[in-house]
């Protein structure tokens, strides 16, 4: 039996996976480790989150590939990739306000000091002065966490260009092309 729901849609299924997956690794974090241990483990954490996204991705890709009997341009590949990014990014954005504004919006103000204690430590370490030091910590304190429309979509759109540029350098490994002539 031949299913057709909107889960069997390549993009549609894989992308609800990663922001599945997404969801559940800052679940996970946030729980285990503190809702500051990606600001702390910045480098960690965006490898772990490269590796994650990337891997998702091309497991993606290619059942759309397989799809098409083994074939799939450049374009193909990189818009399946970016559809793919765009449903995971909305679920995970939406997942995360609803976490940091509602479940715990304490999360916010723990993450702010983290990011001031990190960013003064770099500071000092790359020999700024205490002048800059303090201008830096001042534009985090004054910075706007809120929650409202206008920071969610710029969220989206940061993500979303993020994705495409990601897709554009997956794209051109599991880009195939479909022979000229078959014999």
């Amino acid at each position: 039996m031949n299913s057709t729901g909107l889960f069997q849609i390549n993009f549609v299924r894989w992308g609800l996976i990663l922001g599945g997956v997404s969801v559940l690794l800052t679940l996970l974090i946030n729980t285990l480790l503190g809702p500051d241990w990606p600001v702390r483990n910045f480098f960690m954490s965006m490898l772990l989150n490269l590796v994650l996204m990337a891997t998702i991705l091309i497991l993606g890709i290619n059942g759309k590939k397989t799809q098409q009997e083994g074939f799939i341009t450049y374009g193909q590949s990189f818009l399946e990739g970016v559809i793919i990014f765009s449903i995971a990014s909305i679920l995970t954005i939406s997942f995360n306000s609803i976490y940091n504004y509602v479940i715990a919006p304490d999360s916010i103000e723990i993450v702010k000091q983290a990011s001031i204690e990190v960013t003064e430590q770099w500071m000092e370490k790359a020999g700024a002065s205490s002048k800059d030091i303090n201008k830096a910590i001042r534009q985090i304190e004054n910075q706007d966490f809120g929650f409202n429309i206008v920071s969610i979509l710029k969220q989206l759109l940061g993500s979303v260009i993020f994705g495409a540029f990601i897709c554009a350098i997956i794209s051109i490994f599991t880009r195939k092309k479909r022979p000229m002539f078959d014999a």
